[in-house]
């Protein structure tokens, strides 16, 4: 399929769609989507000024199973991130074919990046801690 296109400055994104006030991205079926983009955003600044060279991909198989992010953090590290609105449960990704075709029965640990709170709870975390939480990652050994 066509790649992903990324905004790295979202208010902009909001803006092209004529979005004029907070009222209209919460209601708009496009919310996810931005917020994705945000995600991205986070990721791409964290990636840029700290000069990590990881690579970040989009999962997505031809199956349909589809992560938001994988991070190629080097050096053997991965880590998927799920970008959600609210602070759900990820998907289980050892049920995922391709997953388990391409990391057997250790796929790389996920995140899920949400909009809500100030804390990071396990495997939740909020936008507002993501640049924290990755950061913290690369120091934490046994990333697959």
């Amino acid at each position: 399929k066509s790649p992903k296109v990324y905004f790295i400055d979202t208010g902009l994104a909001c803006r092209l769609q004529g979005w004029t006030s907070p009222f209209q991205i919460l209601t708009s079926p496009q919310q996810g989507h931005l917020f994705e983009n945000l995600v991205y955003s986070e990721i791409h600044k964290l990636n840029l000024n700290y000069q990590l060279g990881w690579q970040v991909y989009h999962w997505r198989s031809r199956a349909g199973e589809e992560v938001d992010f994988l991070i190629d953090m080097g050096a053997g590290k991965k880590l998927y991130i799920e970008a959600k609105v609210s602070p759900r449960d990820p998907q289980d990704l050892s049920r995922f074919p391709e997953v388990k075709k391409v990391f057997g029965n250790n796929p790389p640990p996920i995140l899920v990046c949400h909009q809500e709170g100030e804390r990071a709870l396990g495997h939740r975390v909020p936008i507002a801690k993501l640049a924290a939480s990755l950061l913290e990652k690369i120091q934490r050994p046994g990333l697959a």
